[in-house]
């Protein structure tokens, strides 16, 4: 087994908690729906998770022809990233539905929640530039460029606290995403 082989097991029961939390919380909001108040902006948060999630997933592949997992430093940003994105999961639907105001609950998590999203993103950063992930020859600026604005697009969302901004921010980084993510190929 190599030492990539190795780490994939830690990185698919990490990967499986954090879906499994948003299947879970997405299903206990759904049970319970006629005592739930919705709100658009936390499930569309969810998505977001969702697809970070998933293109960690999908990237990870990428990263088992590299000789880096021989190295602490890159390991332990990897679980830095990993374990970020089960605190995102987590954090993106309330656990219990039983009488919850969505609204509320985005509200009240939100800033926490993009702050983890943001650092998430800088903490990807750092783990390319450590394990010497090199995106394909003209697209390394364009590529930092897309981050850093996610990146600050997150921590804006974390600071600003209006609703008009989120209502409008968080649709947007949703289609950005999506546009970005559903492109890309596995090989």
């Amino acid at each position: 087994m190599s030492e990539f082989e190795y780490l994939l097991v830690l990185v698919s029961v990490l990967v499986g908690v954090a879906l499994s939390d948003l299947a879970t919380s997405l299903h206990r909001l759904l049970l319970d729906r006629h005592r739930v108040r919705w709100d658009w902006l936390s499930p569309c948060a969810a998505l977001m998770a969702t697809l970070a999630i998933l293109r960690f997933w999908w990237k990870f592949y990428h990263l088992g022809q590299g000789e880096i997992w021989t190295h602490f430093g890159p390991f332990l940003l990897l679980l830095v990233q990993l374990l970020q994105l089960v605190l995102l999961a987590c954090s993106a639907l309330p656990d219990h539905a039983n009488d919850i105001d969505l609204r509320r609950y985005y509200e009240e998590q939100s800033r926490y929640f993009w702050l983890l999203f943001s650092s998430y993103v800088v903490v990807a950063i750092a783990f390319n530039a450590v394990a010497g992930v090199n995106p394909p020859v003209g697209t390394l600026l364009p590529t930092l460029a897309i981050n850093l604005i996610s990146s600050l697009a997150f921590l804006g969302l974390a600071l600003i606290r209006r609703r008009r901004l989120h209502e409008i921010g968080l649709p947007l980084l949703t289609i950005y995403f999506l546009c970005i993510f559903l492109p890309q190929e596995l090989a």
